[in-house]
């Protein structure tokens, strides 16, 4: 699917697995059940949870019998801070060009791309993980294992 709004395979993988995290009840599931059932790369999966991890959004127990839970309820996060652990802060203000050849004031596109940049981020930080449709889907896929 080609949309104008890009998201990195990284924060993609981010959002799903944190959703899954969220049906999953607060039980601890293993990298390999996530990345099996997402259909993903238990590699990059493995980068993806270190970020969240290190932001404090999943817990992890390394091991046999190790694997995943979230850190706080879904309802306690949003896509927001998901999004922040992968990608880092969201700019919502600047030129699309790297160095803006035409001054902030003088451009076309200045305005429209801050309006989207602020609805974006507060999108994201209005939808939490107990929002996420995922959640059921993820949910019926593992109580039919």
């Amino acid at each position: 699917m080609n949309t104008v709004l890009r998201i990195s395979e990284s924060l993609s993988l981010a959002f799903h697995a944190a959703a899954y995290l969220a049906a999953a009840g607060g039980d601890t599931v293993s990298a390999a059940r996530i990345a099996s059932d997402l259909g993903v790369s238990a590699n990059h999966l493995a980068k993806v949870m270190k970020r969240l991890a290190a932001r404090g959004i999943v817990h992890s127990w390394p091991g046999p019998g190790g694997g995943y839970t979230l850190a706080r309820p879904p309802a306690e996060i949003n896509l927001l801070d998901v999004y922040e652990a992968v990608e880092g802060p969201l700019e919502t203000d600047g030129c699309l060009l790297e160095d803006c050849p035409c001054g902030e004031a003088d451009c076309p596109l200045g305005a429209f791309v801050k309006r989207v940049g602020r609805e974006f981020a507060e999108r994201l930080a209005a939808t939490r993980l107990a929002d996420f449709p995922a959640l059921k889907v993820c949910a019926e896929r593992r109580t039919t294992r």
